[in-house]
């Protein structure tokens, strides 16, 4: 009897189109035949597969999530520097870099994890990167940078409740517009707006209202904060002075002129 794995690249909300139009397929074997049987079911999809052994193919995955989740670590850093010096387009600054030919024309794609945010969430990227981290450590290696990426993930959140504090009063109503770790999903599992939402209520903000297009039921059962949640867009903005932009959603993109009426916190840099 043989032994296979089979590791999956699926991006979520994406799912589907990735399955049936794969960049690549990798195919972990124990043995030689068992590689070639799990191979004949792949012959279809026109894709290069990559027949290796049990640990590397497992290896590709985390390589994969972690080289993702670096790249956030890296933009939402060199976003807390830019600030720091001042004068500088944070927008603008990474929309240029991203012009750089060596990107090999994908900048829908790759390049939309070199972008600053709010940390990286969902399921996979912190789970992946601080399995790896645990494996290097009980192999007696320090992995430098996985465990800067997973501090930056934490620092660009606390800059986040810092940033909120420093302007808006504790009495005041706050609008937190996003709870998805990413548009189009309502998975919040790991979402950065957890951990925001959670570090204002630390620091004493007692009116906090949520709205998420897709994940206002799932936050409030999973995390069960004394916040409120709103049904839409335009009841909270008629309840709050200010918004905090934890989620790129289109439906914020598309109101943009309703929502610059307040003072906007935009943590994913959907505005100019």
């Amino acid at each position: 009897m043989g032994l296979t794995n089979n590791p999956e690249f699926l991006r979520e909300g994406y799912a589907w189109d990735d399955f049936m139009n794969p960049d690549r397929i990798v195919i972990g074997q124990d043995d030689d035949k068992s590689g070639r049987i799990v191979e004949t079911t792949y012959h279809t999809f026109n894709a290069p597969i990559y027949r290796v052994s049990l640990n590397t193919a497992e290896f590709i995955k985390y390589l994969s999530n972690t080289m993702l989740a670096t790249l956030i670590s890296f933009a939402n850093e060199q976003s807390l520097i830019a600030r720091s010096i001042g004068n500088i387009d944070i927008k603008k600054a990474f929309q240029v870099l991203h012009l750089d030919r060596r990107w090999s024309g994908a900048p829908a794609n790759m390049t939309s994890y070199v972008f600053p945010g709010c940390g990286f969430g969902g399921y996979c990227l912190p789970k992946d990167t601080m399995a790896l981290v645990s494996q290097a450590l009980k192999n007696s290696y320090t992995p430098e940078l996985l465990t800067s990426t997973l501090k930056v993930n934490e620092a660009i959140k606390e800059f986040v409740v810092s940033d909120v504090e420093r302007i808006v009063e504790k009495n005041e109503n706050i609008g937190i517009l996003g709870l998805a770790f990413k548009p189009n999903s309502n998975d919040i599992r790991d979402t950065p707006a957890k951990a925001i939402i959670q570090g204002l209520l630390q620091k004493g903000y007692k009116n906090i209202i949520a709205y998420d297009p897709m994940a206002n039921e799932e936050f409030k059962e999973v995390y069960g904060f004394p916040i409120q949640y709103s049904p839409n867009l335009s009841s909270l903005l008629s309840m709050v002075n200010h918004v905090v932009i934890l989620t790129a959603w289109d439906e914020f993109i598309k109101n943009e002129e309703s929502i610059k009426k307040k003072n906007v916190f935009d943590y994913r840099f959907i505005y100019q």
